[in-house]
This record gives structure tokens, sequence and C-alpha cells, in this order.
């Protein structure tokens, strides 16, 4: 898109006949795509993904255009550089060269990445995060602890830090009396969606007949109960995040010369317009859909039930259970996809309505920010819970039997949890 400007741009000769080149040319096109979202719309800060790899020629423009960025905005921009470290299963090792190398390469062309993001097929040992840490001097101490994801608890963070400045705008826009109301509203909310995410549905299983001497304490013949527990909301805040994907094509579509004049395109591209909530409504809710057949498959869960010797009471092994149990997370989805694209539209909703007068704060109602806050802090207190529970505290364990907030527990294995 961005050479495609430029050519179109020489063309009708705004460049007075000059050379096009790539500096400055293509990486000015280049900079101009990546702000155009946060020139156009007041966000707290915008993500953008620039494709490719490395090393490639291709990329060399947009490496270019990075480090630009960098020595012109200062501090209001970061680096985050994804990586792949490879399993080889030959060796049985990790190898952290590519991420060495393409760490290296981009040093040498005057981009020094702030975050590094690692993608593998296994967990990173605690010397493998040292090693590759020691590339760029990154800190891998939060992590490391073993409670709470770092980059998780620091997006919360960055979040939650927007919180004084919205309240206080907030309450010198609305009367005192209404802005009770509003935060006795977004207490309401925030339990719902505590709600939400903690919601299973309990699939009971039939566990195998035990044989005699096992030492699980019940008697010989008997069998176990226990149950799979599906999610209300097992894909969690992925819809919102590739429907919002997707409806940045409207805005890119409309930069265009052929649909500039578009009324369309120009009513979906207001992020508090009807037409662009109303589709971001059901293109979350068919993302639900999509992303929760991804990550839960209800045929692998019936064949390790099988395997197993186990079943769902009053089903057949099998197909049976395998339909069974999809029909089971299609009736679950449907209204937890309803919910999470509620809570995503509910900012616009209540600044259309004047229900509330700041954007800074009718933020806090809904979108991914409280998703985000809302499931990091559950995580982070089922993480320290269990923290705990494996010390075996003396205090703890004098005040009885400690209550877990998971409602998992006793879940047929962790691959169903989704």
């Amino acid at each position: 898109m961005s050479y495609q400007s430029v050519i179109e741009k020489e063309r009708r000769g705004e460049y007075l006949g000059k050379t096009v080149q790539i500096i400055p040319h293509i990486t000015d096109e280049i900079k101009r795509c990546i702000q155009i979202l946060g020139n156009k719309e007041k966000f707290d800060f915008v993500i953008t993904e620039i494709g490719g790899t490395v090393g490639d020629i291709e990329s060399l423009p947009y490496v270019e255009t990075v480090r630009q960025l960098m020595w012109e905005k200062e501090q209001d921009c970061i680096v985050i550089h994804l990586t792949l470290v490879p399993y080889l299963n030959a060796a049985g090792e990790l190898k952290t060269k590519p991420t060495q190398h393409s760490v290296k390469m981009l040093l040498e062309n005057g981009v020094q990445p702030d975050i590094l993001v690692c993608r593998t097929e296994h967990p990173l040992g605690a010397s493998v995060r040292s090693k590759i840490a020691k590339y760029r001097d990154w800190e891998t101490k939060i992590t490391d602890k073993g409670i709470g994801n770092g980059t998780s608890l620091i997006i919360m963070t960055g979040i939650i830090s927007d919180i004084p400045r919205g309240f206080y705008s907030e309450f010198g826009a609305q009367t005192p009396f209404f802005f009770l109301i509003e935060m006795a509203t977004l207490v309401v909310i925030i339990g719902a969606t505590i709600g939400i995410i903690q919601a299973v549905r309990r699939i009971p299983v039939q566990m195998a007949r035990l044989n005699a001497g096992s030492t699980t304490g019940l008697p010989a013949g008997e069998a176990a109960r226990s149950f799979i527990p599906l999610r209300v909301n097992s894909a969690g805040v992925m819809p919102i995040i590739f429907a919002q994907a997707i409806m940045f094509i409207p805005l890119y579509l409309q930069n265009s010369e052929t649909f500039r004049d578009s009324s369309v395109l120009a009513s979906l591209t207001r992020i508090d317009g009807i037409g662009y909530n109303v589709l971001l409504f059901v293109m979350i809710i068919l993302f639900t859909f999509f992303y929760t057949a991804i990550v839960t498959n209800p045929t692998q869960i019936a064949d390790d039930l099988k395997r197993n010797g186990n079943f769902v009471p009053g089903v057949k092994p099998g197909k049976e259970t395998s339909e069974f149990i999809d029909r089971v997370l299609s009736n679950i989805t449907l209204p937890g996809g309803i919910f999470v694209a509620l809570i995503a539209i509910l900012p616009a909703i209540l600044m259309m309505l004047g229900l509330a007068k700041t954007q800074q704060f009718a933020q806090f109602f809904g979108g991914t920010s409280l998703l985000i806050t809302v499931g990091v802090i559950l995580d982070l207190l089922q993480q320290i819970e269990s923290h705990l529970l494996s010390r075996h505290y003396d205090g703890l364990m004098k005040s009885g039997r400690v209550r877990g907030r998971s409602n998992n527990a006793g879940a047929v294995g962790t691959g169903y949890t989704a």
C-alpha cells in the first residue's frame, strides 16, 4: 500500500518531477501509514505490527522507518521485537541463534528493541532467558519469580495507571450524585465480568473402575466421578482483538482515492458511530465461535476419554460424546460471545447516550481494558494462592482447609480448560 500510494502521488505530480527514492519518499509514506490512526483518533496508544523477516531485502525500508520514528518520537514510542526460538527434536534443545542473529541485524541498522517477545514450542528455562536477555540487557525478573506473567502485568499496570486521571476528569464533568451512580454501575459490570470469566459448564465424567490395591482410598471396583470444565468465555479477549483489526480495513480504504468520498466507509471508521459498533458486535460474536472452535477440540476430548476408559454418563463413548461436547460448547459460547461483544461496545454506547462525559472514564466500562485487567488480576490471585498452598504455610494449615477461587479443581486434565 505504501509503494502504491507513492506511485499515485508521483503520477499526480506531487513530487514536482523529482526522483522518487526509498529515503525519504518511501519511508515518509510508511511513517504516515503507521501514524495515521493515532493522528485521526484520540487513543492512549497505538500498536502497529510490521510483518516480514529481519534481514530480508523487502524489510529494509521498514526497519529504516522504525529507526527514524525512534529518533523523531523519542519517548513516545517503543519497539517490540517478536522472534522465534525453534526447538530441534533431534538435539532435544532450544536454539537461540536465530534470535541472536535478528537482534544483531536490528542493532546494526540502528534499531534497539525495548522489549523482546519469544515464540517457542517449549517453555524457556531460566538459563535460556538469561542468555537471550544478554543480547540487549533486557530484564527477566518478573516472570522468573514464578508468580504472574511479566508481559501481562506490564499491560495491566499501564491500564490501571490511567484510572486516577479518568476518574478525576469524569468527576469534574458530572454531578457528584450521578458520578456515584456511575461508580456503582462500574462495580456491577466488573462483578459480571468476573462471573463470566470464571463461569464454567461442568460435564460429569465417570472414571474407570479401580483395581484392588489402589491408593485412592476407594474400595476395589468403585468408580470415581469427575468433570470436564468448559469455560463460557474460553476465547478471552481474542475475538475483540480480531474484530478490531478487521475494522481497520475501512479506515485504510477511505484513505485511497477511490473510496475517499464514500459515506458508508466514513460511518464505519467512527468508533462512536452506530454502523461501526453494530458491525463490531456481530464480528466479535463470529470470532468467538471461530476461536473457541480452534482452542477446544471436542473430538480429541472424546478420544482421550475413551482411551482412558472414562465416559460421560448417559452418552456413548466416541462420536456421540464428541457431538454432545460440541453441542454443549456451542450452547455456552453464544451467551459468552454476546457478553464479550456488549462489553466491547459499552464505552461507545455510554458516550453516545451521554451517560459518560469523558472518553478516559468510559473506557473502563468495557473493551479490552476491562477484560485484560480483570483476567490478569484473577490469574495472579490464583497463582499466588497455588504458591501459598504449595509452600504449606503453618498459618494457612491451622485455619483449616483453604478454599480455592478456581472452579476447575478435579478437572480431567488441563488440556480441556481452553
